[in-house]
């Protein structure tokens, strides 16, 4: 257990940055704040729901090694969405969306601008 903190914590720290910089390399002008502030509420809302997990595991089992395995399942969940992004196919979304050339039946776009 003490070299879980020696092998996660390299990793951990730059999870949060990447995510943030990849995220405002594909979010249009303007719509920053909205989509910012939604980043930020599902990176609490997970904080709270992974804790969950783990202390829900803990309380159930008495041990901690199942509420961490319960984590690294949704984590390898996640690598195909990661895995799938294409950055530069997000650059041109944005580009498109910046100049009005987005077909956006529904106005979703719209409402989340500034």
């Amino acid at each position: 257990m003490i070299l879980l903190p020696l092998v996660a914590s390299p990793i951990n720290a730059n999870i949060l940055p990447t995510l943030r910089s990849i995220f405002q390399q594909a979010t249009p002008r303007g719509y920053e704040a909205s989509l910012f502030s939604l980043c930020g509420v599902c990176t609490v809302a997970f904080t709270w729901i992974g804790s969950l997990i783990v202390g829900g595991f803990l309380a159930l089992t008495g041990s901690m090694r199942w509420g961490l395995l319960a984590i690294d399942v949704f984590v390898a969940c996640s690598l195909p969405f990661f895995a799938s992004f294409d950055p530069e196919q997000a650059r041109a979304d944005r580009r498109r969306i910046e100049l009005g050339d987005f077909h956006d039946p529904e106005g979703t776009f719209s409402e989340l601008k500034n």
